[in-house]
């Protein structure tokens, strides 16, 4: 991935935190000539020195038979991004001299991804999986809050995917070039904004500038 020095997030725990706010990422399989996709929440686990993914797909999605070992795979976590107005910058009525641009951050982790396919590994998965993403509800719902039967029936249909880690690159994009002044007029223009994107970049520009 193509990271400017000034935008480089070199900070490994906080690349997984991110990751595990974020969630939901692109995987993409290298495999016969070819590139398939999808898009699937992951399980971000550390198992000794290695940084695992876990997660599943639908089994009619054929993308599972392409995760064998030697397929190269990529799994690309978008994180908050926004559009960044050029009249937001003071130094636009001083000189024009500004242009538009889009702050985002994004992790890409590459590596290699194989299948699981054994009743154990999958119910285990769907456990923990359920137990991450309900963390946050007011009353999480369990696994077991669904009759047995219903979901030994469900998980038969899923194939489970795990991912090793090789290469983690993160980028950090927002206006680290820019002046204070203009950091904290694209800060002010984001926070009017009513979409959550916007909202949240203003929040991680904000952060930066006051650490």
């Amino acid at each position: 991935m193509y990271i400017p020095k000034q935008f480089r997030q070199n900070d490994t725990d906080e690349l997984i935190e991110t990751m595990r706010q974020i969630r939901l990422a692109a995987l993409v399989i290298s495999a016969q000539d070819q590139l398939v996709s999808t898009q699937i929440p992951f399980l971000v686990k550390i198992e000794g020195e290695d940084i695992v993914l876990e997660g599943h797909v639908s089994r009619t999605n054929q993308l599972w038979q392409h995760a064998l070992p030697g397929n190269k795979s990529l799994v690309i976590f978008q994180g908050a991004h926004a559009y960044i107005h050029p009249g937001w910058y003071p130094t636009k009525k001083i000189d024009g001299r500004v242009v538009p641009t889009w702050n985002y951050e994004a992790i890409h982790c590459s590596g290699s991804i194989v299948y699981q396919d054994s009743k154990e590994w999958i119910m285990k998965h769907v456990e923990e999986l359920t137990n991450e993403m309900e963390s946050d509800q007011q009353i999480p719902w369990r696994v077991s809050d669904a009759p047995e039967e219903y979901i030994v029936a469900a998980a038969q249909g899923i194939v489970g995917l795990r991912f090793k880690v090789d290469k983690i690159e993160g980028v950090v994009k927002m206006n680290q070039h820019h002046s204070f002044d203009n950091r904290l007029g694209a800060i002010e223009g984001l926070s009017k904004s009513h979409k959550a994107n916007d909202q949240k970049v203003s929040q991680i520009m904000k952060k930066q500038i006051t650490n």
